[in-house]
């Protein structure tokens, strides 16, 4: 022991020990396991149609996208579906560059422009941009992200199961040599996403869609509240879910991206994302408490809290590290986060050695969860957001 003999002090220690130890063991390890585990002997049997054309809306809310809104307009004009079931509109969320303009550009080929002159944060936008949509289907997207031809119908497939009320898709990064750590890590991380949402899936329903590529019945968009910033995509489906319809994830629903453009980016975005989960669940408490209750806690509360069990496992183990079977727990903590300092310094030169990236890139992600309580407390309370990339 490292203080004065106590039975009771170590008793204690060894108790959050092993609490610590065993719920990052079963945030990261067991409970994508169970799911399949879960998923084999009670899968979700769901009616699909493959050949059903319901009307869908597109909708692309922007601010400042003028780089990229004209590819993503032209690549929603590509899309394999019938055009006169196909609603484009692009909602401009008071953008100070060219980005209604040049979206503007594309009226003659049926896409809409809502520029809306009064900023409202992405929340708020897709809000008032529902209001407009015609389709039967919504399909929410970002206005980085680009669709194979084929999306839309995976999406919309699967709302011949009247239980379905939300279909996420997957993002797939691209680019991922633009920076030595963050495209490989973003890859790799939402493979493993996608890993997990799978499971949830066959089991149930999902705990979250994907921001970038998912669709609901209009009938059931739940105008979740927007006067704060609110990650829609969260707050879209706990809500769609907890009116007791199904939030399921299709592979095929594609959308890739290109990887943020350096580790210091990657780090703000993911504290964003978490301060608008958490600011949703301030403002609706109650949507924890559904058929999803016991996903929401074990794929997102506890891996949000993933960085203050680190920092409380370190702390404990080297208090108890004279014990040799907690000693070499301790060293390997050591390692991990001295590697975790060696891959920041190595990208910092552009050098990528797996070793010290996942270290790295793992601890990135959890401790961007602690820069996000510091961002909800200092801009949560508005809604607008700024693009990071």
């Amino acid at each position: 022991m490292i203080f004065p003999a106590c039975p009771l002090n170590e008793v204690v220690l060894k108790s959050v020990f092993l609490l610590l130890a065993g719920l990052l063991f079963y945030t990261w390890v067991a409970y994508p396991i169970l799911l399949y585990v879960w998923a084999f002997f009670f899968r979700r049997k769901r009616k699909m149609d493959e050949s059903a054309r319901p009307s869908v809306t597109l909708i692309i809310p922007a601010h400042n996208e003028e780089a990229c809104i004209e590819k993503k307009i032209r690549n929603a004009l590509e899309l394999d579906y019938p055009t006169d079931k196909l609603e484009i509109i692009v909602a401009s969320d008071h953008s100070s560059d060219q980005t209604a303009a040049r979206a503007s550009v594309f009226g003659n080929r049926g896409v809409r422009v809502l520029d809306y002159r009064e900023r409202a944060g992405k929340m708020g936008t897709l809000n008032k941009a529902v209001k407009e949509a015609k389709g039967e289907i919504l399909v929410l997207t970002d206005a980085n992200a680009l669709f194979p031809s084929y999306t839309i119908k995976e999406l919309v497939k699967h709302f011949a199961d009247e239980r379905v009320g939300l279909v996420s898709g997957a993002k797939i990064i691209r680019n991922l040599e633009s920076d030595s750590s963050t495209g490989l890590g973003e890859s790799g991380y939402w493979k493993y996403e996608s890993f997990i949402k799978q499971g949830e899936s066959l089991s149930g329903s999902c705990s979250g869609a994907d921001g970038s590529v998912y669709a609901v019945r209009k009938a059931l968009y739940p105008f979740p509240p927007d006067k704060r910033i609110i990650m829609d995509d969260f707050a879209v489906s706990l809500m769609v879910v907890k009116a007791g319809y199904e939030c399921i994830y299709e592979p095929q629903a594609r959308a890739f991206e290109e990887s943020s453009s350096g580790m210091c980016r990657e780090f703000r975005r993911k504290g964003r994302i978490f301060a608008g989960a958490l600011s949703f669940l301030f403002l609706q408490p109650a949507a924890l408490f559904s058929n999803l209750f016991v996903k929401l806690i074990s794929h997102k509360i506890l891996r949000w809290l993933t960085f203050l069990f680190q920092i409380l496992l370190f702390g404990v183990s080297f208090l108890l590290s004279s014990h040799s079977m907690i000693r070499p727990i301790f060293g390997f903590q050591a390692v991990f986060y001295a590697s975790a300092l060696a891959g920041a310094l190595l990208n910092h030169f552009s050098i990528r050695l797996l070793p010290f990236h996942i270290p790295y890139y793992f601890n990135m992600t959890t401790f961007a969860q602690g820069y996000g309580f510091w961002y909800y407390f200092k801009n949560g309370r508005r809604p607008q957001w700024e693009k990071l990339r």
